[in-house]
This record gives C-alpha cells, structure tokens and sequence, in this order.
C-alpha cells in the first residue's frame, strides 16, 4: 500500500508540472484576501478607527515630512490629510497612533528614541515632538478604564505614562514575554516588537511582531497574547500566530508588525506589512485581511467567504496618489513611493552653463542609487551609488531623461525631447537594491537629485506599465 500512495503522489507532482498547475492557495487567498491597500513602501501601519473615520500612519524612514496622515471612510480609499513632523530627529520607525481623552497623539521612535506628537484636530497643527526620554523603539500605547496610561515597547518592556501621555509616570519594566518560536522554524530572530494594545470582551489583547521584519519569505509573524489588566499577566495565544508567511510559495512574504483593530459596523480586520514575493526592492506594502474571534476569545484570521469591506465588497483597490519627500529635509534630493514591478519614470533637466548636475535616479539612499545625471557637457551613469560610464552630452543644457524599470532590469535614456528619447548605456540589474543586502529597511524609489543653484528638474512622470 505504502509504495501505491508513493507511486500516485509521484505521478501527481508530475501531472501538476506537465499541465502548469500551481500550487493550492492559502486559505486566506483562496477567499481574495489579502489585499493592499497602500502599494509600495508603506511599512509598519498604524490604524486608528474614530467614529466612521480611518486615520492611518506608516514608518517614513529618513525622508520628510514624516509621519503622514492618511484619512479613509472605507479602507479602501485614502486621501493624505498633512504631516505630523516636519523635524528631521533622525529615522522614524514603526508609530502608534491613538486618541485619548479627545485627543491624538503619535507615539513613535526616532534614532532609538521615543518621541510623541499631539492635536487636539486630526488635521492639524500637530505639536512639536516631545522626548519621553526612553531609549527604545516601536512604542504601543494601551489606556486602561481607569483613564491611566500605559506605554509598551520592544522586548515586552513598558513604562507608566502621566495623565495627559507626555511624559513618563514611572521606571520602565518588564512587561510580557515572546511566544516561543519553534526551533525549525525559518525566521531571522526572535525580535519581539510592534506591541498594539486593543480591548475587547474585557481583555486587554496585545498584538506583537516577532520573527524579524525582512531576511527569509517565512521570517515574520503578528502574535497574541492577553490579560484582565494593563499590568499582567499576560498569556499567549494558543492559535499563534495569528498571521504568517508559511511558504515562500506565498504571494506575500514576511508578513507581519499587524494592528488590530474593528470597523465602524463592528466587524474585525488587521492591517498590517509584507514584502510582495521577489520584489524586496519595492519595501513593505500594507495589507488589509478580515479577522474574527474564536469562541474561547482569541483573534483568528477569517477564513470564511463573502466578508466585505465596510461600504461594499471587495475590489480592485485604487491607487494612492503619493508624494514627493525629501531627504532629511534636502530639497535637492527627492523621491516618491511606487507599487509597481514596472514603470517609467520621466523627467526634464535644465543647466547651467558650468558647476551644475541633476538627474533621474532609482534611489535605495543617499550613497546607493542608479540611474542617469547630467552636466552642461558630460552624461554620468550610475548603479548602486558608483559612477559605470561617462559618455559626452550631444542635447546641450536642456535635455529630457528617462529610467524605465521592467521588474528590476533599469534601461535609461536620454534626448531633446520626450518623444525622441536614445537608449544610453548598459542595461542594470537592481534587484540586489534592497534590505536584505544594503540594511536600514529602505525601497528604491524614483528619485530626482540636483548639485548648483541653477539646476531644476521638472515634468517629472511616473507611469505604471502594463505588464506586473
């Protein structure tokens, strides 16, 4: 019997490669979800449900204005509000967005350290950032019945808060525990992070990261755990984790950092970050999956059909419209977030007659980008943040360039105008242009940069192109 089943599922595995077959979908992709809603690098999402309004924050890394305010009546459909820092503190990771008492604050880390911003209006203005003074990243924020306050950190660390959320009321402490790891399991570290603090029931629930944000497509993970009170214990969810890459099959890989959190009909969601399969270089998209509660109190995903999203079902997602930022405030230097494996990026470059050169860039950061510059004589090739050509500028001071990526194969071009537009170089590999290999948890984005006072890059187009 045992070598008949072997000699089926043989011939199963060969019948599936001959006719194309893939493998089964995960339950939750069986079923549409999930879905993105922000395409791109919009990483560590925080959600913060107010009455029938949505406000979502993300991670913003070293570019500003940081700490966007996007607003949604859906999940869906997200129009940007502001900013809620203006101030370079260094790199802002991973923010909490909360309202307390009537007021909204952001809890965030900038270089290792916690920060807070408040308004008394979601659109603004937004105070200048307060120092709690604690070194840590990834702050939660979970307010007990009693109106106190509680801020909780990486590690399963805490600290009290005063009564108004800007300042520390207390030593910081232990707070809760990681849920163990299998020891097989594929992951990058333990990394206990991302603590999101919800209510439900009578339970105070947290929902954590763990597994570590990029590395391997199975590495990251949302868990669970509870108590009766802010201050423990706290116990570990028996259905951990509650979100998951499983295979490298998968369509998202490394899913997790979730916010949990109910609509304004009382159904259940998670939004939450995940690398779309071979594309690290795009960064983390944030994802949308309906959630639902076992009958012994825990948040599972739902794996049943039909969940719609608040005003209607489930379709094609709009594109956010982004925005340019700028690198540490650098207005030289500027990029905008895309989604898509394939694009075209297209810009006009006008300059002096000598000291001046600007140019189209795909840019992980300031040292590693590639892409097309120009002077008044000279065209200057660049990848991964070395200059690979110099060829003499035949279209003068005023001169058009163009990167068109085909899913990580960079083709640049250049001419007098958009419609006369010459391939120059070499064609350039940038699927290398990621996390995995250069750190600091950054994307390649189009990117405009220019040296001199008389430098302008203008006209500037990123277009979606068909095949993803």
């Amino acid at each position: 019997m045992k070598k008949i089943h072997l000699i089926l599922t043989a011939l199963l595995v060969l019948l599936c490669a001959c006719t194309g077959a893939k493998r089964p979908a995960t339950p939750a992709e069986a079923t549409g979800w999930p879905i993105a809603i922000f395409a791109g690098d919009y990483p560590d999402p925080s959600i913060l449900v107010d009455g029938d309004d949505y406000y979502m924050t993300f991670t913003t890394n070293y570019w500003l204005p940081a700490l966007p305010v996007w607003h949604s009546t859906d999940l869906v459909h997200w129009e940007l509000l502001g900013h809620a820092l203006d101030t370079y503190l260094g790199t802002v990771w991973a923010p909490d967005f909360q309202k307390a008492d009537g007021r909204y604050y952001i809890y965030f880390p900038a270089d290792g350290r916690i920060y807070v911003v408040w308004a008394d209006d979601v659109r603004g203005p937004w105070s200048k950032p307060v120092d709690l003074g604690i070194r840590a990243i990834d702050p939660g924020l979970g307010v007990a019945d009693d109106g106190s306050r509680v801020l909780f950190f990486n590690g399963g660390i805490s600290a009290p808060l005063s009564p108004d959320g800007l300042s520390t009321a207390g030593d910081i402490r232990h707070a809760y525990d990681a849920w163990p790891i299998p020891d097989d399991w594929v992951v990058e570290c333990e990394c206990l992070e991302s603590p999101k603090v919800v209510r439900h029931d009578g339970w105070y629930y947290i929902i954590s990261a763990e597994g570590g944000t990029a590395g391997p497509a199975t590495s990251h993970m949302a868990v669970a755990c509870r108590s009766r009170s802010l201050e423990g214990p706290w116990e570990q969810s028996p259905y951990n984790p509650i979100v998951h890459t499983w295979s490298a099959d998968e369509t998202w890989w490394s899913k997790g950092h979730g916010t949990l959190f109910a609509d304004a009909r009382g159904d259940w969601w998670m939004v939450y970050h995940a690398y779309r399969k071979n594309y690290h270089t795009l960064g983390r998209h944030t994802l949308l999956e309906p959630m639902t509660w076992t009958a012994d109190g825990w948040p599972v995903a739902d794996k049943s059909e039909g969940r719609t999203l608040p005003k209607g079902s489930v379709a094609d997602t709009p594109r956010v419209k982004g925005e340019w930022l700028s690198w540490k405030g650098d207005t030289d230097m500027q990029t905008i977030v895309v989604g898509d494996t394939c694009y075209t990026f297209t810009g006009r470059v006008s300059l002096p007659p000598a000291d001046g050169e600007a140019g189209l860039l795909l840019s992980y950061n300031a040292k590693s980008f590639s892409g097309i510059t120009a002077d008044a004589s000279t065209l200057h090739l660049w990848h991964e943040g070395k200059q690979v050509e110099e060829l003499p500028n035949p279209y003068g001071r005023q001169l058009w360039l163009r990167i068109v990526n085909r899913c990580n194969t960079v083709t640049l071009y250049a001419g007098r105008s958009p419609r006369r537009l010459r391939p120059v170089g070499t064609t350039l590999d940038v699927s290398a242009m990621h996390h995995n290999v250069l750190g600091s948890f950054m994307s390649l984005r189009p990117a405009w940069k220019r040296s001199g006072p008389d430098c302008t890059v203008d006209h500037l187009t990123v277009t979606p192109d068909a095949a993803q």
